[in-house]
């Protein structure tokens, strides 16, 4: 018979793997590979937790948070992404998620932000309206992904071929809007102090 944990405040995780949490915060927890296989997450927070290397097999989540929480090194490409409502289903603000990767999975509306991000794996992935503001994405690889209406405004060490993925809409800021058209070949320049108007006839008619 499947646990069913409702409006909860958590401290310790062990054994829940295969239970359902419906409106739990789940704070403060210390489990490095701790596994919540099979388990089903529904409008629950993690705040202030160290979870690397978290095993979310089968895990079921939807309208999940997490803050200031350590998830280096995760693969939640095993997560029951399929079970997803509309909307979106995490959300990640300012957490560790260096070294992770969530290759080939639809994150639509995802919200990673002000985190550190970095070498994680978001290729192949449908980026489409997520919010990666302020983020730290050094090394993130972004290869044959879906950034439509994506926001990286403020996010830093990012760089990809913008004709290897779809970006329509996307928004970026610099200096890495710079390092992308570089790749098109097109010089970025810093502005220039304005001439005076004498030097710039001068030099039009000598």
């Amino acid at each position: 018979m499947t646990d069913v944990i409702v409006d909860e405040h958590l401290t310790d995780l062990e054994g829940l793997h295969g239970a359902e949490l419906v409106g739990c915060t789940i704070e403060g927890v210390t489990a490095e590979g701790l596994s919540l296989a099979g388990a089903r997450l529904e409008s629950c927070r993690f705040v202030d937790c160290h979870l690397r290397r978290a095993s979310f097999v089968g895990t079921r989540m939807d309208d999940t948070t997490f803050l200031r929480t350590n998830l280096a090194g995760v693969d939640w490409t095993g997560l029951e992404w399929s079970a997803f409502r509309i909307g979106p289903g995490l959300r990640f603000a300012d957490c560790t998620l260096d070294y992770a990767t969530f290759h080939g999975v639809a994150l639509t509306d995802l919200v990673v932000h002000a985190c550190r991000a970095r070498e994680v794996d978001f290729g192949s992935c449908d980026l489409t309206g997520a919010d990666l503001r302020f983020t730290d994405l050094t090394d993130a690889r972004f290869d044959g992904a879906t950034l439509v209406d994506a926001d990286l405004t403020g996010a830093v060490g990012y760089d990809f071929d913008l004709t290897d993925v779809r970006h329509r809409g996307c928004r970026v800021s610099l200096p890495e809007a710079g390092a992308l058209l570089q790749r098109l070949g097109v010089e970025v320049h810093p502005a220039p102090l304005p001439e005076p108007l004498e030097d710039v006839l001068r030099g039009a008619t000598g």
